[in-house]
């Protein structure tokens, strides 16, 4: 973790050295500056910590303890100043850490950005380099702790952090071209890259590449001699220590203690001198360190020693007693030691493992991140002819080899298992004596479960499904156990049909949308956000075999949308259907989640529906602590654990599971009371928007009229003369009695509105509607706040509208408002006055004044 600016050594004052070091730390790192015998002090390097301004300069030393213990390291650059970076508006040291307790390439912290990617140059290296010193050999290894070791007992060398190991990617270009300005100033003749005995270790594991470590070695050898040594003409060396003597890194037979009273003390300056004369080639080797000459370019006797210069034969050959009879990656294709031909062979590529091939059509896997950042597992048909296109490298030979290792099956099949999941499955037919194969849709979670802390889990659980009280049969259950049984149907029972779960609130930070989250999170790519045009598309590949559909401030207008819902919350087959590909039926069990800001008008819902439970969710006490949702995703696996183990509260008692009275709710029966019946709320909508787009307070339209306007497939004339004749009381007029319809069309750019208003004469029967119908007088002044708009609606409202303007509260003195009606004031002042009034309740106001001045 990159460490704080106040955190980082710089002596201010270099008259008080001894503040270098806030305080001693009996540490990793302290370890490592003891057996360097490093002094603080003695070693302090300038840093510039104002390079755009006047050149101030500080000092800092090269190693220092960071507070977790870890060692921190500087970089000096061929000037003898450190390297710095620019932090907000100050620069800093650069730097790497050394990390505690770690092993190859997991050793090294890089920081922001891969800072600490680069190149320790030890003060005697820039001494030779400024005054341009032959050096005859240079070192260049992995460690700057072994660097500085090397370097402090006249052995020229250098070090980057973590070099054996690094990933494919190349080292930074300025890198190389500090290692060529030494080498070309103090003309370098030869040049060992040094390396720890580790470099030989392989550790097995069937799902990792083996090959990828030796490559990763090889290739930074590779580079080293044709980025440097090629054009120079240097003699190359490779070498690494020996384990007889069990030191990993050279440097630690250099600054091993010598106890006198030890009557086995070896000679250690001996060794040294040894040690020097092995390392340069040029004595009898003692076997302290093992060295290779490529001179010539000898890079065969590298891959040898690793076992890469042939395939997965030859790298068995090396690694066969680590290795033993277990199959094995190498180079992306599984091998697996052959008894009859006494030799690894090819078991299939690992290309083969991206495709699967159903019924005769290849069809590819792969992952992808939604807007949301949730995984998401993708199967994509694979057309014949991409083979070649794809892997552009590969001959024809091999593209049969490789579709010949792609795994056949007779069909796909959803079959979700969170505990013991299976990617694949066999059925065996009696009659026929044949075994057919098949293939799972159904991802696999990337959580397992085990044994550790749930206590944020449960608290959040009880936040969003309450510790109240629900009596059934005479068992009194709490809300946070019906959730929970929730949750642990949805891992345990993941086929069982549960009810809609909507989280709904007009408050802020509630935690509904978090729950989502952490559902998905548990559930991976099985959990999946959707739209409603998602839901009502014939084509079904985001949803179908998924576990959990997730509504976020779902507002659904549609009766078709939640018909479709309901459906396949409860249907046993959908079809899995893409565009372009033939529909393929499987096993549904899909649930569905919403969460939703609009509690009493989200969705359209009959009084007798009993599939949705809504919750309605307070907010979070204090609000969301900045990491809760980290401390609660990290608890998945031991939350996992418990609801494994845990017996259910409820039975099964329904085909939703939970008995209706358990998740009835007063949300639920406030959304069924708002929502009225769906049709109406459909002819609702389709007239109040007709009006607000045309400025209306009043209209007419006919039956026909508002079929057009709504754009519900299910909606017929039958429907809207029921609802408004029967449910509304709306009176029909002659039919030969006509009207005005209006209808929109494009507005040039200089027009106040963004629609031209066409009128159109009809005579049809019709009907007539005011905004009052729909809206309080609260609501109207949104939409319409000119006087005259609203004495026109006032005329057309009879005893059957909902919210009379006229007669609403606000209007205290209604009289009053009458008599101003008849009085001898001027109706344009009228007007003026409401127009300039900034609420009902000021314009009331006024009109009472006005009417007191004038007797009667």
């Amino acid at each position: 973790m990159p460490q704080s600016k106040a955190s980082l050594p710089i002596d201010t004052d270099s008259a008080t050295p001894e503040t270098i070091v806030s305080e001693p730390v009996i540490s990793f790192a302290q370890s490592e500056m003891n057996r360097m015998k490093y002094d603080p002090i003695k070693m302090r390097v300038n840093i510039n910590v104002d390079p755009e301004g006047g050149g101030k300069t500080l000092q800092s030393p090269l190693f220092h303890p960071d507070p977790n213990g870890n060692l921190m390291i500087f970089f000096p650059n061929l000037a003898g100043y450190l390297r710095t970076v620019k932090d907000g508006r100050d620069y800093r040291q650069k730097y790497v850490t050394k990390v505690k307790n770690a092993t190859e390439d997991k050793e090294w912290n890089y920081g922001q950005n891969m800072e600490g990617l680069d190149i320790f140059i030890h003060p005697y290296i820039t001494l030779l380099f400024k005054a341009k010193r032959y050096i005859k050999h240079l070192i260049i290894c992995d460690d700057p702790v072994t660097a500085y070791i090397l370097c402090e007992n006249d052995i020229p060398a250098l070090a980057i952090p973590g070099m054996p190991y690094l990933k494919d990617q190349a080292l930074p270009n300025q890198i190389y071209d500090i290692i060529i300005d030494i080498c070309t100033v103090c003309e370098v003749k030869k040049l060992t890259y040094l390396v720890p005995d580790t470099v030989l270790d392989l550790k097995y594991d069937e799902t990792i590449d083996l090959a990828i470590k030796p490559t990763r070695i090889f290739n930074s050898l590779w580079n080293l001699y044709i980025k440097v040594c090629y054009g120079l003409n240097i003699h190359l060396y490779f070498a690494y220590t020996c384990k007889t003597h069990g030191a990993r890194r050279l440097c630690e037979y250099f600054c091993r203690t010598i106890d006198p009273n030890d009557p086995g003390i070896l000679d250690y300056e001996a060794i040294l001198e040894d040690i020097k004369k092995e390392l340069y080639t040029d004595g009898i080797a003692k076997g302290y360190v093992i060295v290779h000459d490529l001179k010539g370019a000898k890079m065969s006797e590298v891959k040898k020693i690793f076992g890469i210069d042939g395939g997965g034969a030859t790298f068995y050959e090396t690694y066969s007693t680590i290795i033993q009879n277990e199959q094995f990656i190498y180079n992306r294709t599984i091998f697996q030691f052959n008894h009859d031909e006494f030799k690894a062979t090819k078991v299939k590529s690992l290309e083969s493992n991206q495709f699967i091939c159903v019924k005769g059509v290849f069809y590819m896997k792969g992952v992808k991140t939604d807007l949301y950042g949730s995984k998401l597992s993708t199967l994509e048909r694979f057309p014949d002819d991409s083979f070649k296109k794809k892997f552009t490298r590969f001959s024809k030979d091999e593209i049969i080899s490789l579709k010949a290792d792609i795994p056949y099956y007779e069909d796909m099949e959803a079959r979700p298992n969170h505990i013991n999941y299976q990617q694949d499955w066999e059925d065996y037919d009696e009659d026929s004596g044949f075994t057919y194969k098949y293939y799972n849709v159904y991802s696999k979670i990337l959580h397992k479960p085990k044994q550790g802390t749930y206590d944020l889990s449960l608290k959040f659980i009880k936040h969003i499904f309450g510790e109240h009280e629900v009596i059934h049969k005479g068992v009194t259950y709490l809300g946070w156990q019906l959730g929970l049984d929730y949750i642990k149907l949805l891992f345990c029972k993941p086929t069982q049909p549960l009810p809609v779960l909507c989280l709904a609130s007009e408050k802020r930070v509630t935690g509904k949308t978090t729950f989502w989250n952490w559902m998905k999170e548990i559930f991976s790519a099985n959990a999946v956000h959707l739209t409603a045009n998602d839901i009502n598309s014939q084509f079904t590949t985001l949803f179908a075999g998924k576990l959990l559909a997730v509504f976020e401030e779902a507002f659904i207008d549609k009766l078709s949308t939640i018909e479709r819902i309901k459906d396949i919350v409860t249907a046993k087959k959908i079809k899995l259907e893409k565009k372009s590909v033939d529909a393929i039926e499987i096993t549904n069990f899909l649930k569905v989640g919403m969460a939703t800001n609009k509690i009493n008008n989200f969705a359209p819902i009959d009084r007798e529906e009993v599939r949705f439970w809504i919750r309605d969710i307070p907010s979070i006490p204090g609000g969301e602590n900045v990491r809760f949702v980290d401390e609660l995703y990290r608890e998945i696996p031991a939350f996992l654990h418990y609801i494994i183990d845990k017996d259910y509260y409820t039975n099964n008692e329904t085909r939703s599971w939970f008995a209706n009275e358990l998740i009835h709710t007063e949300a639920l029966e406030n959304l069924k009371s708002k929502t009225r019946t769906q049709y109406e709320i459909i002819v609702e909508r389709a007239i109040k928007d007709y009006m607000i787009m045309f400025r209306r307070t009043w209209c007419k339209l006919s039956a026909k009229d508002i079929l057009n306007l709504s754009d519900e497939k299910t909606l017929t004339l039958a429907n809207i003369n029921l609802v408004l004749e029967t449910k509304w009381s709306k009176a029909r007029s002659n039919r030969m009695n006509r009207y005005t319809y209006y209808s929109a069309g494009a507005a040039p750019l200089t027009a106040e509105y963004d629609i031209v208003i066409f009128e159109e004469i009809r005579d049809k029967a019709h009907y007539t509607f005011t905004l009052s119908d729909f809206e309080r007088p609260d609501d109207i002044i949104t939409y319409h706040n000119v006087y005259d708009d609203i004495l026109e609606m006032e005329k057309h409202e009879t005893i059957k509208t909902a919210y009379p303007f006229w007669k609403n509260v606000l209007w205290k003195e209604f009289i009053t408002i009458k008599k101003i009606a008849t009085i001898p004031i001027d109706q344009a002042d009228l007007k003026k006055m409401f127009d300039d009034s900034k609420s009902f309740a000021e314009f009331d106001e006024q009109c009472v004044k006005v009417v007191d001045k004038v007797p009667f």
